[in-house]
């Protein structure tokens, strides 16, 4: 079963605002790599130390992401661009804390599912 959230999951599990409304309903899959972001996923920018998502948010985009899930807006270019393309774009606070509410949230779908800790 693949990861899907409607859209007002997305606004109620991860806070923030809309910046460029999505022209769809649902997304279907969550990636945090725009090299491998497939139509209608979710696209996560994290900081890291090595890269910055944020840079690769237009990727994502014309790659066919249905979102994008950000803590920097992206410049007005880019997000014209994004809007044309029928992406979304929600703003948030912090996109990396956003992940963890969006794993929680699929995670709370199983409540049967064991869990298995390795330390």
């Amino acid at each position: 079963m693949a990861v899907s959230f409607t859209i007002e999951e997305l606004t109620t599990i991860c806070g923030g605002e809309w910046i460029a409304q999505p022209t769809s309903t649902m997304v279907e899959g969550v990636n945090d790599d725009s090299r491998s972001v497939a139509k209608g996923n979710l696209f996560v920018a994290l900081k890291g130390e090595l890269a910055d998502g944020h840079k690769y948010v237009l990727n994502a985009a014309k790659a066919g992401a249905a979102c994008l899930l950000v803590e920097c807006a992206p410049l007005e270019a880019e997000l014209a661009e994004i809007k044309k393309l029928g992406c979304g774009c929600l703003l948030t606070a912090d996109s990396c804390r956003a992940y963890h509410g969006l794993a929680r949230a699929y995670r709370r779908r199983f409540p049967n599912l064991p869990i298995v800790g390795v330390t």
